[in-house]
């Protein structure tokens, strides 16, 4: 691998002239992004132990290394930079002693949806990147990755626990449209603010019309524009 690294450097800056070779060299290790290769290393030599978050509005709190999915294992966490518009909003618009509501857990062992009921569920890394698998299944056919679980409405769940969030961040790979109906009552009457991540156009157009319809005015948070985007911030309007 060495060799072939060394031949191409050479035959490149025979072709480039110098200057031009390490200008090249120069924009590849700018466009290096610092925070992944220090995640890389620490997630390498660290146990999985809780560590303290540096920066950002977590500062001073502790989560797990390797918690999160991926080869960085939640380092992004540590340093501050995991979902910054999303904190910043969720910061901004959650106010102490309030209420919230978190759908879209990465462990558990129950499923939010449009209503109560046990569905399929198709295991990701972890449960944060599973799915919803449907009614319809066969046990005899599941297999190390499916797991027969109990879905709840939220409408249902806040009933049963006696609370009315005033916030409620959705992040549930694909149900996000079945757990906006599920919570209709909630939307209707409680009004929460809603942080909603969506993983399809057409998922986004049918999660943005319903609330639309519920008289919520919607904001994307990582893009320019609604097309853009796949993170939106929904209040009630007025």
């Amino acid at each position: 691998m060495n060799v072939i690294s060394n031949t191409i450097a050479t035959r490149s800056s025979q072709s480039l002239g110098l200057g031009g070779f390490l200008r090249c060299a120069r924009r590849a290790i700018a466009s290096i992004n610092p925070h992944r290769v220090i995640a890389r290393v620490v997630v390498r030599l660290l146990p999985r132990w809780p560590y303290p978050v540096l920066r950002g509005p977590l500062r001073g709190c502790r989560f797990i290394l390797g918690a999160l999915a991926g080869e960085a294992g939640g380092v992004s966490v540590h340093l501050g930079i995991l979902e910054v518009d999303q904190v910043e909003c969720l910061t901004q618009t959650l106010q102490r002693g309030r209420i919230f509501f978190d759908v879209g857990a990465n462990v558990g062992f129950y499923a939010c949806a449009d209503e109560i009921s046990t569905e399929l569920f198709v295991e990701g890394e972890n449960n944060a990147l599973g799915r919803l698998g449907g009614h319809d299944f066969d046990l005899t056919s599941a297999d190390a990755q499916t797991l027969v679980v109990a879905t709840i409405s939220l409408d249902a769940a806040a009933e049963k626990l006696g609370l009315r969030p005033d916030v409620i961040k959705i992040d549930v790979e694909g149900a996000e449209l079945r757990v906006l109906k599920g919570a209709k009552s909630i939307l209707t009457q409680a009004r929460p603010s809603v942080l909603l991540s969506v993983h399809s156009a057409e998922l986004r157009d049918a999660c943005l019309a319903y609330l639309d319809a519920l008289q919520y005015q919607s904001q994307p948070l990582n893009a320019r524009s609604i097309e853009l985007a796949t993170e939106f911030f929904a209040k009630p309007a007025g």
